[in-house]
């Protein structure tokens, strides 16, 4: 780093500390701190002081409010252009399927925790009226990370009342099913199960911000972790705001569950009735996560910077 004119430095104290001891000038992206979370952000030492220090040419944020106090704590500008992570799923032409509602499911990435919320959230389906998957009725989409094969999925849900089939499908060539419930289980599609979504049914980290970003309400389901647990969950809604939303129960019992899917209704049919509801996703999303163009934006505002490096 020693022989850089300019550093770029990303997430948290350690990268903003290791580039100011450098003695260099530094551009920093503070994606790991919101002031969402207290109101207020404290940020831990040292970082503050280096932040102040003028070898820090430009500071970027993950959100407006998180900008404005930092302009205010470090009297200095402190801008926030967007989330770079962000980018890559902003996509206006994913043609949507015809149908009254568009579930996604977003089971996370990680395993095994991934293998446990994928049933968590099966049995919160299995208390959806049958009558939705009436055509043209619900639509539900399974965003699956690849490194669980068709082979392990079958093998998870032997005993369960679900069953994996074949669909000669190009869309989905694997379906979940039980009784009239049936689940598309689409694998590196996430970008366009996020699109074609009027809700996502979450227990996911990153997947739910760009949820979040793309106008999306979402609708979380705390798992028994090691991950997405109840406090992972409460702190993501303060940080995601009013559009993040959750059953009020005990993580797992039948009877949160059966309230999340009650949840789901009412909230597929407020992404259909209510305007109010949708102005509010995408103010929202405006102001937590930004608008397209993040990554440009930073780069073109660091380009302007180099000729002074």
């Amino acid at each position: 780093a020693f022989k850089y004119d300019l550093l770029i430095a990303v997430g948290d104290v350690i990268p903003i500390l290791s580039s100011w001891m450098t003695g260099r000038d530094v551009v920093t992206y503070l994606v790991a701190y919101s002031s969402h979370y207290e109101g207020r952000l404290k940020l831990p030492w040292p970082c503050s002081i280096c932040l102040k220090s003028k070898r820090f040419k430009l500071i970027f944020t993950r959100d407006s409010l998180t900008a404005n106090d930092l302009t205010n704590q470090l009297s200095r500008k402190v801008d926030f252009l967007g989330n770079p992570f962000m980018d890559s799923v902003y996509n206006k032409n994913i043609p949507l399927p015809s149908s009254l509602y568009r579930l996604g499911l977003l089971p996370g990435s990680r395993r095994p925790e991934l293998e446990n919320n994928l049933l968590m959230l099966l049995k919160v389906i299995e208390f959806l009226p049958k009558d939705l998957f009436i055509r043209p009725g619900m639509i539900i989409n399974l965003a699956l990370v690849p490194s669980i094969n068709d082979d392990e999925l079958q093998q998870l849900l032997q005993g369960n009342k679900w069953r994996l089939e074949k669909n000669t499908s190009i869309d989905s060539p694997t379906q979940i099913l039980f009784d009239q419930y049936i689940i598309n289980v689409q694998r590196d599609s996430f970008v366009e199960i996020l699109n074609k979504s009027d809700l996502l049914l979450s227990m996911s980290g990153t997947a739910c911000e760009q949820a979040v970003g793309l106008s999306k309400p979402v609708l979380q389901v705390a798992g028994k972790g090691p991950q997405f647990t109840s406090n992972f969950a409460e702190a993501q809604r303060r940080l995601l705001g009013p559009m993040i939303f959750c059953a009020e129960g005990i993580p797992g019992e039948l009877t949160t569950l059966k309230k999340t899917a009650s949840l789901i209704i009412r909230l597929l049919e407020k992404t259909k009735n209510d305007t109010n509801f949708l102005l509010d996703c995408k103010t929202q999303a405006k102001e937590r996560l930004g608008t397209v163009g993040g990554t440009s934006k930073i780069a073109e505002a660091i380009t302007r910077l180099l000729p002074r490096a």
